[in-house]
């Protein structure tokens, strides 16, 4: 595909040399995975600050109150009905290359199957709302796990089709950056008596969880991702970390299924699970 399907845009000053690099890595994604429909905006921020002006803009003018975007790589919207990847090169730099490439080449798989506003929206069936009211989980619980669940089901069909294209060790990469223990356990102390937030830990783990799934059977070599998925879940107790990747790997056998099927059905198997 030629650059013209890629609208750039950078904020800030950038060192010479990125926009190329960028440019020339999304042309080479999308030249394996297909293009991006109707196109994609890849906007390039100096620094964190200009991000977060930036990212809090975006939210307000979207009407989007669930984006827990702390902490991550790079960001993916279709918030305006089209294609949008957001990158920020303070936080890029300090990578080495093959996981910058596998960020934006993840991103990339997020322009080509979630590209409309639709992939933001999601509804579940009355008997499933009807279960998550009896458990005692408040409107705002209900958010915030629907919102926990339906990135975790994006990032997972990302993956799967980066995987089907080849692109095996820069989404290792990523995958093992984000299977980083930092403070899990911690978190898991602090809620482990609440329902409401054990179920919130839960979906939230599905998200670095799924992302790894896909990978684990195509790679050559998949110890080193199998043995820091079991780290990440070390301090659970072995009953939860056994449903945890049971529910895992459910919902990894729903691939066949389209986008807002999967997040139902994941929600389901959640609730039902734990």
């Amino acid at each position: 595909m030629g650059s013209s399907s890629i609208r750039l845009r950078t904020i800030g000053s950038l060192p010479e040399g990125v926009e190329e690099d960028i440019t020339q890595s999304a042309e080479e994604s999308y030249g394996v995975i297909g293009d991006p429909e109707p196109w994609v905006e890849v906007r390039v921020i100096d620094t964190l600050a200009n991000l977060k002006s930036l990212w809090d803009a975006d939210k307000q003018r979207a009407g989007v109150t669930d984006s827990a975007e702390e902490g991550f790589l790079s960001f993916y919207d279709a918030w305006e009905d089209f294609p949008r990847i957001t990158l920020c090169w303070q936080r890029l730099a300090p990578l080495d290359q093959l996981l910058r490439e596998g960020v934006l080449r993840h991103e990339a798989a997020h322009s080509r199957l979630h590209n409309r506003r639709e992939y933001y929206k999601f509804s579940l069936p009355d008997e499933v709302v009807t279960a998550a009211g009896q458990r005692g989980f408040t409107r705002d619980i209900f958010s915030v796990m629907l919102y926990l669940v339906s990135i975790a089901v994006k990032d997972m069909e990302a993956t799967a089709l980066l995987v089907r294209h080849g692109f095996l060790n820069c989404q290792e990469a990523l995958s093992l950056y984000q299977l980083q223990v930092e403070e899990e356990e911690i978190a898991w102390k602090l809620i482990r008596e609440q329902p409401a937030g054990r179920m919130l830990y839960f979906a939230a783990q599905l998200k670095p969880i799924l992302f790894a799934l896909p990978l684990i059977n195509r790679l050559p070599a998949p110890d080193r991702l199998r043995n820091q998925l079991q780290a990440l879940t070390n301090h659970l107790p072995s009953a939860y970390r056994q449903k945890l990747f049971e529910l895992a790997q459910k919902i990894e056998s729903q691939l066949h299924q389209s986008t807002h099927q999967k997040v139902s059905q994941t929600f389901h198997f959640l609730l039902s699970t734990f």
